[in-house]
């Protein structure tokens, strides 16, 4: 499995790898278990029904890298699936991201860190330099995960949308 970025955190060995279907058994259960916090900031929780969603819907996800449309990883802490990241709605050089962690992931540093490192390897790697994250007003953490990566804001009624440049 190829490691775009690794990090540590309270002892926790970090890596992002590229989404492949042999996770969807686990990202599928990951979804599942946190499905109460993911479907209040997700519209796609309610149709991620089964392992057979999840593989779908990577397999799409691949296809799409392929054509430069999406690009999604999964977030490893010591071997083990605990949220994923993307980039997507992909155009010249600007994406949007994309991030969830698992509930007892979350507060520690995790998605900040992850921004971070595959904002970077999105500059170095993918020509990607102008990123996007879209929150919901009233989802303060994802607001301070992009406030602490430097993003700053352009604007929008219902939601929170912070771009950064220049990575």
């Amino acid at each position: 499995m190829a490691v775009i970025t690794s990090f540590t955190i309270n002892d926790l060995a970090i890596e992002i790898v590229p989404t492949e279907l042999d996770q969807a058994e686990a990202l599928y259960a990951l979804v599942d278990n946190n499905r109460p916090t993911l479907s209040k900031w997700f519209s796609w929780v309610d149709g991620m029904q089964s392992v057979v969603d999840e593989r779908d819907f990577i397999a799409y996800a691949q296809n799409k890298a392929k054509q430069r449309g999406l690009f999604m990883f999964t977030i490893l802490a010591n071997n083990q699936a605990i949220g994923m990241i993307d980039l997507h709605n992909i155009a010249g050089q600007q994406a949007e991201f994309g991030y969830w962690l698992a509930d007892n992931y979350q507060g520690q540093g995790i998605a900040s860190a992850a921004v971070k490192h595959v904002g970077e390897y999105a500059a170095q790697h993918l020509n990607l330099d102008h990123l996007i994250i879209k929150a919901d007003k009233d989802n303060l953490a994802s607001i301070r995960v992009a406030q602490r990566n430097g993003f700053g804001p352009i604007g929008d009624d219902h939601l929170v949308a912070l771009m950064r440049t220049k990575w």
